[in-house]
């Protein structure tokens, strides 16, 4: 069966693409999304010198105190080869610290030290500005709806 959605005619062969258009692919649609949020939350994050993954890592362990690196590049959502990269970055600036436990010389946990709470402190209030910047224009109900949507998603792709 084609339609619309999945099958185009080309202009370049006429032939027609095995395929739905940009317009209806989901991860090209959900990047758009993703930028077309990230623009406000960026200025903020450049402006103290943090990149996106930074602050997903300062907003983790703001959260959750003390993670191990698989942990903390899962709740991240960023692969483990470039969360120790970041790490490493990060522990420089003394934002963050990293404990290996005497248990399992393997493991290394990672943990929020007070400059990091202290940088995490001063960006949230703006983050939650962002938030309801967004939240008026696209809609409190809109929004939890597309919450709930996306989290749906990201757990029926486990199976």
């Amino acid at each position: 069966m084609t339609s619309k959605n999945t099958k185009r005619d080309t202009t370049f062969t006429g032939e027609q693409l095995p395929m739905r258009d940009l317009a209806h692919s989901l991860p090209i649609t959900l990047l758009k999304g993703r930028e077309s949020i990230m623009t406000d939350f960026r200025a903020m994050l450049l402006d103290n010198k943090l990149t996106d993954q930074q602050w997903r890592v300062l907003r983790a362990l703001a959260e959750n105190q003390v993670l191990e690196v698989v942990e903390l590049a899962e709740k991240c959502v960023i692969l483990q080869p470039s969360v120790s990269r970041i790490i490493r970055k990060m522990e420089e600036r003394g934002l963050i610290t990293r404990i290996i436990p005497s248990r399992d010389r393997r493991r290394s946990e990672i943990s929020i030290t007070p400059k990091g709470r202290a940088l995490f402190a001063k960006l949230a209030p703006r983050c939650e500005e962002i938030y309801k910047e967004i939240t008026a224009r696209f809609g409190q109900e809109k929004l939890d709806k597309l919450l709930a949507l996306l989290h749906d998603l990201s757990a029926s792709m486990k199976d």
